[in-house]
């Protein structure tokens, strides 16, 4: 924009010439500055970043006291599955992200069930189809990756779940 008004100027004699194009450089500033404010208020410019996600997913480990459980096999009660945050309770229900043995289950909450502050404590309860119960630690929002705890009798358990392969 310099350099275009140094051409301009170059060639202008009076001082109203040199006002003029002192203004019409005064209001592309401004129009730019507006413009990138817009956009960013907007959001475009972040690049995606700062798009809200959609959900929220914890993943659940097999228990350490029960290392042949497969907890993929488990049919959870969804009425007795119950997170807490905030002051908030909600129904929720494990799945297997995987085929695999003994993977994983995950929880997927969408993300305006959740506070804002990623600080609060949350407890999960969980309870299976006899009527076994199951909890995690109380974890964080920032915390993805949780052990499974038994709360029933592990004799009751294994007795409800024996190995697949007759042991």
């Amino acid at each position: 924009m310099l350099i275009v008004e140094g051409f301009f100027a170059a060639g202008t004699q009076t001082s109203i010439d040199k006002t003029l194009l002192l203004m019409v450089n005064l209001g592309v500033i401004v129009f730019l500055i507006l413009t990138v404010g817009v956009l960013a208020y907007l959001n475009i410019l972040d690049g995606g970043r700062g798009k809200v996600i959609s959900d929220y997913s914890i993943f659940i480990e097999p228990p350490t006291d029960l290392p042949g459980l497969d907890i993929t096999r488990i049919v959870w009660e969804e009425k007795n599955c119950i997170m807490k945050v905030d002051g908030k309770e909600m129904t929720v229900v494990p799945t297997s992200p995987s085929g695999a043995k003994g993977a994983a289950l995950e929880i997927r909450i969408m993300s305006d069930k959740f506070p804002s502050n990623e600080h609060a404590p949350v407890q999960l309860s969980l309870a299976d189809q006899f009527g076994n119960k199951w909890d995690v630690i109380s974890f964080r929002l920032w915390q993805k990756n949780l052990r499974l705890r038994t709360r029933s009798d592990k004799k009751k358990i294994v007795q409800d779940y024996p190995d697949e392969s007759g042991q």
